[in-house]
């Protein structure tokens, strides 16, 4: 899951091939919002402006007639109008859209093998992002130095990248995760981030710099630690951008 920038919680729903929107910035704010993808079965999205712009959303597999993982460009009003592919997206993660309206999709290709694909504008057939050292798929999301920060959900820990337009170029890691994760985020000023460890049921809590990830605690407010915990989500979330 994510939160945008005005507080707005968007909840991809793989089960129901569906994205929904929840009214921010409130704890369990009413549903503004159902989109149907039918491109695929949506494992993430992200998007500045849920209710009133393009939401980015990642499919980790695609529909009836393809199982290759894309990217869906939705709206509340219009629904969901374009998918993005590329022959290196199989199984699609992570999805991420800066405030300039440019998509970054976290996959792994036919073969197994990790793949950053980067969509300037959303759109087009998108290019493969150079220097991306990831060995598996996972989340992704914005520092507040404008870094794009990557989970390696195979080798437990993060990646942090500048650039990837397409070219990479490497700011910070591999920084070791407590647990196995594939998704996690930062908060506003982007020094706290938290991991949704789907081994033990927690969320891990960690003092992030681009350079070092410190764990804190983790809480897991009464669920079992037999039950998968997959999203997390900070409200507000990372501004994302530098201060100029």
């Amino acid at each position: 899951m994510a939160v945008d920038a005005k507080g707005n919680l968007i909840d991809p729903d793989g089960a129901s091939h569906s994205i929904l929107i929840f009214k921010g910035p409130a704890m369990c704010g009413k549903l503004a919002g159902s989109i149907a993808d039918p491109y695929g079965q949506p494992s993430d999205a992200s998007s500045p402006d849920a209710l009133g712009g393009p939401i980015a959303v990642a499919n980790i597999f695609g529909g009836a007639s393809s199982m290759l993982g894309s990217i869906s460009i939705c709206s509340v009003a219009r629904g969901c109008t374009r998918n993005l592919t590329n022959p290196a997206m199989f199984e699609v993660a992570g999805v991420a859209m800066d405030s300039k309206g440019n998509c970054w999709a976290d996959a792994t290709n036919p073969r197994g093998a990790a793949t950053l694909t980067y969509f300037q504008n959303c759109a087009g057939r998108g290019e493969a992002a150079t220097g991306f050292a990831n060995s598996s798929f996972g989340g992704l999301d914005f520092d507040a130095h404008g870094n794009l920060v990557t989970i390696d959900f195979a080798a437990s820990n993060v990646r942090v990248y500048a650039g990837c337009d397409p070219a990479c170029r490497k700011v910070g890691g591999p920084l070791a995760l407590r647990g196995r994760a594939v998704f996690g985020k930062l908060n506003r000023l982007g020094v706290s981030f938290a991991a949704a460890d789907v081994t033990s049921g927690q969320i891990d809590i960690y003092d992030y710099t681009p350079a070092r990830l410190t764990y804190k605690y983790r809480f897991n407010e009464g669920l079992p630690g037999t039950q998968d915990v997959e999203g997390i989500a900070y409200d507000p979330h990372s501004k994302q951008e530098p201060s100029l």
